[in-house]
């Protein structure tokens, strides 16, 4: 961006799992997940997601999304883009989460541990894996098969948030608690 400040990469590494949305409030958590120096941004299904991507509209998301993304980090001066990857089942997740240093998911399905607490004990990660369910929270069968793949279940406060509320709040609170600028 010509006379526009560039921002250096976070320091540390996020990964919004985020479950598909009504509507257009997947494009409006891209954008400020973006703002927010996500690095990666992956769509899924969950038992409870409610819109379904086919083959057909899922390519059309993906790059409407990417857009979104890329212009959201131009206007914030950000360096990098993070990557928008097509929606997909929530199960193919699993096994790239066990390379990520901490991994969450907010929710009202499980006992959990306050996200401060997760935080002060993290310290020093700087990949962070965030999932957040779609609405209607993830079932409690999706948040134990988080729990095996070393997911931390962890609450958000006592208030219930929308899910794109609890995206965006949980991205900026993770982002200030670990960032070692």
């Amino acid at each position: 961006i010509d006379g526009a400040r560039t921002v250096p990469a976070p320091a540390v590494q996020l990964w919004l799992v985020q479950a598909m949305l009504k509507g257009d409030r997947l494009d409006w958590i891209v954008q400020k997940a973006a703002e927010l120096g996500a690095g990666r941004i992956s769509p899924v299904m969950t038992r409870r997601t409610v819109v379904r991507a086919g083959a057909s509209t899922g390519g059309a998301k993906q790059a409407r999304w990417r857009r979104i993304a890329r212009e959201a980090v131009q206007q914030c001066g950000r360096s990098s883009v993070p990557e928008v990857e097509a929606p997909q089942p929530l199960e193919r997740l699993w096994p790239a989460l066990h390379a990520v240093e901490l991994a969450v998911i907010p929710t009202l399905a499980a006992a959990t541990v306050p996200l401060r607490d997760v935080l002060r004990q993290a310290g020093t990660a700087q990949q962070v894996a965030i999932l957040i369910g779609p609405e209607g929270d993830f079932t409690p069968e999706e948040v134990a098969q988080a729990e095996r793949h070393g997911v931390r279940p962890v609450s958000l406060g006592r208030l219930t948030l929308r899910a794109e509320t609890a995206a965006i709040a949980t991205l900026a609170m993770i982002r200030y608690a670990l960032e070692h600028d």
